[in-house]
């Protein structure tokens, strides 16, 4: 639905990286390959909460049937930081006596979802590997947004709209394109936040 609706109670979780779909390779007119991850890789976050009360239990089943298959912020307690997810799986819930209750769930890293707030620290350093276009330089990356350490950029371009020359961090998760532009540009470096 929106950032605003939040996993209704505290659990210790960990987490995984997936990797998506896969990468598309293209074959252009004159006979080079460019490849493009099609899916970005997304973390599953996997949730338990052991002798719970009915009230929490009741919580999470009730979060998961109003929510369905839209997405919702989560918090992880680990980071700190605050991803947008959706249900990988129906939430576990079993009775273990006296009104209590194990709860187990899976959610997944939402692709494409706005975020309640961005991460503004690059996570992931990515090697100096763009495709040189003639005009300029693309970058294909999975993840949210990045930071680029150049100088003489005289434009960038984000999935095909003008975007910074030095950093976009509000950006949903998922495959991008970043075009740099120069002006005699020297691209030293690209960072990308995931």
């Amino acid at each position: 639905m929106s950032t605003a609706d939040t996993f209704p109670i505290e659990m210790e979780f960990s987490s995984s990286l997936t990797q998506g779909a896969g990468v598309a390779t293209f074959r252009c007119v004159g006979g080079e390959e460019i490849s493009r991850i099609v899916e970005p890789f997304a973390r599953i976050f996997s949730g338990t909460a052991a002798q719970r009360p009915k009230a929490d239990a009741m919580a999470v089943l009730e979060f998961y049937q109003r929510m369905g298959e839209e997405f919702f912020s989560f918090e992880d307690p680990l980071t700190g930081r605050t991803w947008s997810a959706v249900w990988a799986s129906p939430p576990r819930i079993g009775f273990v006596g006296y009104e209590r209750y194990d709860i187990e769930v899976q959610l997944r890293e939402a692709a494409g979802k706005p975020l309640a707030s961005y991460p503004t620290t690059p996570l992931l350093e990515r090697p100096l590997d763009p495709v040189d276009v003639g005009d300029g330089l693309l970058f294909f990356y999975s993840g949210y947004g990045y930071k680029l350490t150049a100088t003489g950029v005289s434009t960038a371009e984000l999935d095909g709209a003008s975007s910074s020359t030095s950093s976009n961090y509000s950006v949903p998760l998922g495959a991008h394109c970043l075009k740099v532009l120069p002006n005699s540009a020297s691209v030293t470096k690209l960072e990308v936040v995931h």
